[in-house]
């Protein structure tokens, strides 16, 4: 039997952030990444840097907000950890 390997980690992630953050993001995404490169992300757990990417959410998204108070948004992400 061959081994196939380990299936790579995911993470749900959310974040508050302002409308200034939530743009910064959008920029990320779009521009730096393109959507689908990996980057490198603080382990929420493990305090280490692990290289990630972003996981497309139901219609394609790459993260969803939700309107908190004038001038904030949760922003979540899914995010998979690559070996």
């Amino acid at each position: 039997m061959r081994y196939l390997g380990n299936k790579p980690q995911i993470l749900n992630v959310q974040f508050l952030m302002t409308t200034a953050q939530v743009t910064t993001l959008e920029t990320f995404v779009k521009s730096t990444i393109r959507g689908t490169a990996r980057f490198g992300f603080p382990h929420p757990r493990t305090s280490t840097t692990v290289e990630v990417r972003i996981v497309p959410q139901g219609e394609g998204d790459y993260y969803t907000l939700a309107y908190v108070a004038p001038g904030y948004y949760t922003v979540s992400l899914t995010l998979e950890v690559l070996p």
